[in-house]
């Protein structure tokens, strides 16, 4: 085909202005609002703070605690949904996707119990009957305590004991969840999304000197970590070494994923991650010295005793298979369940 018969190539730039100038201004500022507002909603995984509560997780209801943060305009962190759980728990519902036991009426829905509980078809219906029930005016204090950048379990606690929701048991299971302020210590880091990977990134292959990443200073014998994590660490060290005299030496912060095929073809089975499945590949881990790899140590139950108002756990795992002392995690990052405290 000569160049004179070849077709006209459009510029895509021409398609899209086109487009665009036939879309209803009205349908056109909606789509960009929900863009932006589906932008917004991916919130920091530390922001207001990370939370655990002994025997609470999200399990399968975790989606569903990302929706009704999101379908109530409010911050959807770690935070957040570790508490919705906790009120899960302290509501007790066993209604079928009904985790707080809204009388909401919703279609496909049936009746619960005698107190019009309704089970839900699925967690859509759900979801959307316990936004109705929340929005309908009759509960602004639990509204502000989960819209609340600073997110505070207590807070929540005390909202929802208060109300003519019904629950009146979670200002007890708040007893046992520990919130952790961890934006205080990540001054100057980016803004994380929620779940991984983050940045942009993959396991293993986030470049050292990216603005998400902080270098560990020479006295806890460097290396690097995601920013929050590794700047919690630091103020977590200072107090360490005003109790013990010396800084927290970490012997393994964040691993390339080619350090992590090396440990792992060297390790017994079972004593090392997949590679490309490692924390410390996202540098939300650390491997611990100056005496907290001894279990039971005074630096040991320091850290079990203190570690959490920095955002740092000591994962359940690791206190039974495989046995890892060593081994901390930066909750707010790898999302890990605590171990029971000393």
């Amino acid at each position: 085909m000569s160049e004179a018969s070849q077709p006209r190539r459009v510029p895509v730039w021409l398609v899209v202005v086109v487009a665009l100038a036939f879309i209803p201004a009205a349908t056109l500022a909606m789509s960009i609002g929900a863009l932006f507002g589906s932008m917004m909603n991916q919130q920091s995984t530390g922001g207001g703070g990370s939370v655990s509560c002994t025997g609470v997780t999200a399990g399968k209801y975790q989606n569903y605690y990302e929706s009704v943060l999101q379908g109530i305009s409010a911050p959807v962190t770690d935070g957040a949904v570790t508490g919705l759980a906790a009120w899960h728990r302290a509501e007790g519902g066993k209604a079928a996707w009904n985790p707080f036991n809204t009388t909401q009426d919703a279609q496909g829905a049936t009746t619960y119990n005698s107190v019009g509980v309704k089970n839900y078809p699925n967690e859509d219906t759900g979801v959307t009957a316990t936004v109705k029930t929340l929005l309908n005016g009759n509960y602004p204090q639990i509204l502000s305590a989960l819209r609340d950048n600073a997110f505070d379990i207590h807070s929540l606690a005390s909202a929802v004991d208060s109300s003519a929701w019904g629950t009146k048991h979670l200002s007890d299971v708040a007893k046992n969840c520990t919130t952790t302020q961890t934006g205080d210590f990540a001054q100057g880091c980016p803004t994380y999304p929620r779940g991984t990977p983050w940045g942009g990134h993959r396991n293993g292959q986030i470049p050292e000197a990216s603005p998400e990443m902080v270098e560990l200073p020479a006295g806890m014998h460097g290396g690097w970590l995601r920013c929050d994590a590794g700047k919690s660490l630091m103020a977590l060290s200072a107090q360490f070494k005003k109790k013990f005299g010396q800084d927290i030496s970490v012997t393994s912060g964040y691993r390339t994923v080619g350090e992590q095929r090396l440990l792992y073809a060297t390790k017994p089975p079972g004593a090392a991650a997949v590679p490309g499945r490692s924390n410390h590949g996202w540098g939300c881990a650390a491997d611990l010295g100056s005496g907290i790899s001894n279990f039971g140590s005074p630096q040991f139950q320091w850290m079990k005793q203190n570690a959490a108002k920095f955002g740092w756990v000591h994962p359940a795992w690791a206190e039974s298979h495989p046995f890892e002392p060593w081994h901390w995690e930066f909750q707010a990052c790898s999302g890990a369940t605590p171990a029971p405290g000393p």
